[in-house]
Formats: structure tokens, sequence, C-alpha cells
């Protein structure tokens, strides 16, 4: 019976040594993680809207669907269209982007940011190859040629391949709404 106690005093020292630890860890590092979010959204925005010199972050913007955040892309202090974030769902969970779209609703840069789809299928709607389609197009995209902007989708990933459609489509629609509201500002 003593054995028993000494083990399960000893287990109970390296659970609350292993606690604090991991604990102290977090406390030191939840800082810088939090300036590497911020930087690599901040690099995505820039990456997606390259003509823009600041973004604004719009607070009182109506989100709906997929849609995270909505930034007013500026150029010299003007307004130079929306950069939108959206993390619709995959096959293998939310695959975040962030869309770049001009007052005309032209798409003029995707950038996919975490994406777990499957390696080798859907994690290839993370190459440029794919979601560079989207660039310099407007409108309403659609894997299929029904009078929309066609896109080809990846072969085997059908529902990544809808995903990065429908975020676009709603970052477009988010932006486009945007400007409506700042049009009739």
């Amino acid at each position: 019976m003593r054995n028993v106690a000494r083990l399960g005093l000893r287990l109970l020292l390296i659970a609350l040594v292993a606690g604090v630890l991991l604990g102290v860890t977090d406390y030191f590092t939840r800082g810088p993680i939090k300036t590497q979010e911020l930087a690599r959204a901040e690099q995505a925005r820039k990456d997606a809207f390259a003509a823009a010199d600041s973004f604004e972050l719009l607070t009182d913007a109506a989100l709906s669907g997929d849609v995270k955040e909505i930034y007013q892309a500026k150029k010299a202090g003007m307004s130079a269209g929306y950069v939108v974030s959206v993390a619709p769902k995959g096959y293998g969970g939310a695959i975040t982007m962030t869309v770049g779209v001009d007052p005309s609703g032209t798409v003029v840069g995707v950038i996919i940011g975490s994406n777990s789809e499957t390696p080798g299928l859907g994690k290839r709607a993370s190459e440029p190859s794919f979601y560079n389609q989207y660039v310099g197009k407007s409108g309403t995209f659609s894997l299929k040629d029904d009078g929309n902007t066609k896109i080809d989708g990846l072969t085997g990933a059908t529902i990544s391949s809808r995903a990065v459609t429908s975020g676009v489509n709603q970052a477009v629609e988010a932006a486009m709404q945007c400007e409506k509201g700042e049009s009739a500002k």
C-alpha cells in the first residue's frame, strides 16, 4: 500500500510540474504567436490587393455566410476596393481565403491561407494555377458552363473546388454590398 501511495505522489508531482511548464510556455508564446498571425493576415491582404497601400477594417459591415472580415483597400487615402476574408467549408474543414475585389466587382487577388484538404487532391486549391483563375474576372463564378464565369475545378476534389468558388463568390458579393453602401454615403 505504501508503494502505491509513493507512486501516486510521484505521478501527481510529475503532472503538476508538467502543467506549470505548459502554462508558463503558453504565457510566453501567446503574444508572439498572435503577432505572427496578425502579420500573416496583413501580408495576405497586401498580396490579395497589391495596388493598395493601406487597409481599414469595416466594423459596421454586415457579415454573412462564411465572410469573416471586410477591409477597405486604400490607395493614397482613397478607396481602391475591398479585401474580404472568407472561410468556406471544404472536404477537410474550413479553407481560409483572402480575396481582393475592386469597385467594379473584378477579383484582383486570391490568397489561400489554411487548407486542411486531402493532400494531392483538395490541397491543390492552394496552388496559384488554381486560384489565379479568378483573378481579372468578375461576375458569379461557377464550376460548370452555365453562363456564369466558368472555373476549371480540381480533378478528384469537387468539394474543395466548390468551396473556393463559393468563397470567392461570397467575397465579391460582400464587397459589392459595401461598395453600394459607400457610394450611397
